[in-house]
């Protein structure tokens, strides 16, 4: 039997039904990403997706196992690299990550 997500179903339930699976953590990460997107159109650094990681579910997931949740999504293709940096607290320069758009994800 073929699994199948309704229109209106978040989108980890699309990636379910196409046999992408997605740990908790890596959900959490993309409905970070998700909720996000309008606000930073160019991404979130992976120290803001911790920041609003834990304004959203609170401190269950250290700073490298986000990182480390993230870096698998990438892999999956599931997020990507905007192409564009922003500054940390530290100032330093990092990439910025997000939802890859439809056409990346038919790609």
């Amino acid at each position: 039997m073929e699994a199948h997500a309704r229109n209106t179903d978040p989108e980890t339930s699309h990636w379910a039904a196409a046999g992408v699976a997605v740990s908790e953590v890596q959900a959490r990460i993309i409905d970070v990403l998700e909720a996000h997107q309008q606000h930073y159109p160019l991404g979130l650094t992976d120290e803001k997706i911790e920041i609003e990681y834990r304004a959203m579910f609170g401190h269950d997931a250290t700073e490298q196992s986000l990182r480390s949740r993230r870096a698998e999504l990438v892999s999956k293709g599931l997020v990507a690299w905007t192409g564009f940096r922003a500054r940390n607290i530290r100032n330093k320069w990092c990439r910025t990550w997000a939802l890859p758009t439809e056409e990346e994800m038919a790609a």
